[in-house]
């Protein structure tokens, strides 16, 4: 009997001492979680201050697209009073660039300043404006020739790479040599002009060349040389066919289509010695492909419409 009152004590001692450690081990966790409390707060608080940007960048940028859609009702607002006779057609016009023109303008002015977001918006407005109005009142219209249409075209890209490149705007020189591009290619399925459309390419593929020479923005000579390439093939296609050009496409000699073509290596030759010779620049892969395909298709092609007409090709020869 002794003996288990003795045991029995001695497990009752020894639950005691374990609960007595087990509310230690409590006690110091309740610490270290009160000390540590403050800390989670700070960081909490921290992550919402960092979130507080988050959450003002797409109304900000919602802003500006709000905008931008005010500004393409401007657009609209003088293409509708042109269409209701409220303006003359030759009025609406003027009136449409000059709007498109203006935005350009102060693109530029908001990236000298800072906004550069809202200068992208901006930019990306005045195309949207001008490059389908050119093609509308050609196309559609009949207000401007495709000669008249395609200098327009190329006065507006200029302008808008002008001002991409004073801005250092890189978005907005990808949005105006896209347009410009687009609406190239859809004046010529609009109007058949080969030549106007083609010497419009390579006018646009000039600008490029030059923005390359000062290391500015070379990938964006890539898209327009595959179009340039595209319509020059085609050109030098359509003029050898026995039949002669398809029904609907202005007509053009066999000597303006030779010319056309050889300024094709012309340009892209003349853009490599520059930058190898004059710059000392590496040659670059662009340079090797472009350069290749513009004399196999300029000389090629001015040599194939040629003498398919049954001129001789001496002057390509000369130049070759």
């Amino acid at each position: 009997m002794v003996d288990r009152l003795e045991r029995l004590q001695q497990s009752v001692e020894e639950l005691t001492a374990g609960l007595r450690r087990l509310e230690g081990r409590v006690a110091t966790l309740e610490e270290r979680s009160a000390v540590a409390a403050p800390g989670r707060r700070r960081v909490d608080d921290e992550v919402d201050d960092l979130q507080l940007p988050k959450v003002a960048l797409p109304h900000a940028t919602l802003a500006l697209l709000g905008r931008t859609l005010l500004v393409l009702a401007g657009g609209f607002l003088a293409r509708a009073l042109t269409d209701g006779g409220a303006l003359p057609a030759a009025a609406g016009i003027a009136l449409g660039l000059a709007y498109a023109v203006f935005w350009q303008l102060w693109s530029y002015r908001d990236a000298r300043s800072g906004g550069r977001e809202s200068a992208v918006f901006h930019g990306l407005a005045s195309g949207l404006i001008a490059f389908p109005l050119i093609w509308e009142t050609t196309a559609r219209f009949g207000l401007l020739s495709p000669r008249a249409a395609a200098a327009a075209l190329v006065g507006f890209f200029a302008l808008g790479l002008w001002m991409a490149w004073r801005g250092q705007l890189a978005v907005n020189a990808g949005v105006a040599t896209g347009l410009a591009l687009a609406t190239a290619v859809a004046l010529l399925v609009s109007t058949h002009d080969l030549l106007a459309t083609l010497v419009t390419l390579l006018a646009i593929a000039g600008g490029l060349e030059w923005l390359a020479w000062r290391d500015w923005w070379r990938p964006l000579r890539w898209p327009a040389a595959v179009v340039v390439d595209g319509v020059a093939l085609l050109l030098a296609v359509v003029m050898t066919r026995s039949q002669g050009l398809p029904e609907g496409y202005v007509p053009l000699s066999a000597p303006a289509a030779a010319g056309a073509l050889l300024a094709m290596p012309f340009l892209y030759i003349v853009s490599v010695a520059v930058r190898t010779v004059l710059l000392e620049r590496p040659i670059t892969p662009f340079g090797v492909a472009q350069g290749t395909v513009s004399v196999l298709l300029g000389f090629g092609g001015a040599w194939k419409v040629l003498d398919a007409h049954g001129l001789p090709t001496t002057v390509p020869g000369i130049l070759a």
